[in-house]
């Protein structure tokens, strides 16, 4: 019998709901109590979750949000958002999601999905936003599922 866990985090500040009651999934962090994240020029990560893997699985990381230009960018960007295994990492994957951006008010709304072979241990999933600009600020809001099948 496959054991199947669900994670979903929120940036408005729940504390992580998880249906285990078929796993041995353990929570073992998450951020919470942020409403907004401000991304600047570069990476910025909006949303992470830490998992512990019982046993080899495959995970399934999807997220959806929506940003807004708080700050004008000097010109009009694609932005990328992705989900990583790295802070920081910015590496084109498929199902990364890519909108345009740049004059102060514009929204521009996201959804992305990875799936990849995990082993059993500690993970942490980032969903990461790349704003290539040089300047302007975007404020976000997001949230991310996790479902782990072993």
């Amino acid at each position: 019998m496959a054991r199947i866990a669900v994670l979903c985090l929120l940036l408005s500040g729940c504390s992580g709901a998880s249906d285990a009651s078929n796993s041995e999934l353990v929570i073992a962090s998450a951020d919470t109590g942020r409403t907004s994240v401000r991304a600047g020029a570069g990476v910025t990560n909006l949303l992470s979750a830490k998992l512990t893997a019982p046993i080899p699985g495959t995970l399934s990381a999807s997220a959806t949000g929506t940003c807004y230009v708080e700050q004008t960018l000097p010109v009009t960007s694609g932005i990328a958002v992705d989900l990583e295994t790295t802070a920081t990492d910015d590496f084109p994957q498929a199902g990364e999601a890519v909108f345009l951006l740049g004059d102060s008010g514009d929204v521009g709304s996201f959804s992305t999905q990875r799936t990849m072979l995990v082993p059993s241990g500690p993970q942490t999933i980032y969903l990461n936003l790349n704003n290539p600009s040089s300047g302007g600020t975007l404020g976000c809001n997001a949230s991310l599922t996790l479902i782990l099948a072993g």
